[in-house]
């Protein structure tokens, strides 16, 4: 807990005192973020999967009724190598790299032990790519991801990531977040 002028804030997992509850619970959907963000700001060609023993009244259309027919669909609409992760996850936890329908069965498998939503998408072909900072939605920080130098304000890397994301601001109120951010 962090005590500001009296007042305690509780960071818990993957939680903070900054955003609301609808902010954090769509933060955490990387479908819903997708949906949100994919009209306003350019995204990698992705499709959502659910698990094929998911209720249907309690979810969207559960479109296959195997894992197998997951695959066959990935494999179908995705050139490889592509990229299928967890709906759920974070910190690149269940996130894999599929180079054919081998891998893609595997990750499907492993997925969906822990999570009832799998995203397969399409492979960014990296140039650069960026950890961002904003703080009541401003950009505030803009590095290279794994480095410990950052952009100055003034910098032109700073201002084309600030501007790329822009459009975000429409979307969603993020009070605190990091994003990844990929020049491809």
């Amino acid at each position: 807990a962090i005590n500001h002028s009296g007042k305690k804030h509780f960071f818990a997992y993957t939680t903070t005192p900054f955003n609301t509850e609808d902010v954090q619970h769509v933060c955490n959907d990387k479908s819903l973020i997708q949906d949100l963000v994919s009209r306003k700001v350019h995204m990698p060609k992705t499709k959502k999967y659910l698990r094929p023993d998911l209720d249907p009244s309690w979810h969207d259309k559960i479109e296959f009724g195997s894992e197998q027919g997951i695959v066959t669909d990935i494999c179908h609409n995705f050139s490889f190598p592509l990229m299928v992760k967890m709906n759920a996850g974070s910190l690149g936890r269940n996130v894999f790299k599929c180079k054919d329908d081998v891998d893609v069965a595997k990750a499907v498998r492993e997925i969906f032990k822990e999570d009832w939503a799998l995203l397969a998408q399409e492979l960014i072909d990296k140039d650069k790519e960026f950890r961002v900072v904003i703080v009541n939605n401003v950009v505030e920080l803009v590095y290279y991801k794994g480095a410990s130098e950052f952009f100055s304000k003034d910098s032109e890397t700073f201002k084309d990531v600030a501007d790329f994301l822009v459009p975000l601001k429409e979307c969603i109120n993020l009070n605190w977040a990091g994003l990844d951010v990929i020049r491809d």
